[in-house]
């Protein structure tokens, strides 16, 4: 599974899954990209917090899976 380079940028966040991919919970799109993480695709690259919840950014690492 990877991220549609159209669709998502370079840089992006738990919400911008959700929204790319239309999933209503977000614990869709965390699964999906702890699974991203965990093949390498996408490594964490920054927190800050938004209304009190921290949040994550992620970005691509440039590798491909075949």
């Amino acid at each position: 599974m990877l991220l549609p380079t159209r669709h998502v940028g370079q840089r992006f966040t738990i919400d911008d899954v959700m929204r790319c991919f239309g999933l209503a919970q977000n614990n869709s799109a965390r699964a999906r990209v702890f699974r991203l993480q965990k093949d390498g695709l996408v490594e964490k690259v920054d927190e800050f917090v938004d209304n009190g919840t921290t949040k994550a950014k992620y970005k691509k690492t440039g590798a491909v899976m075949i």
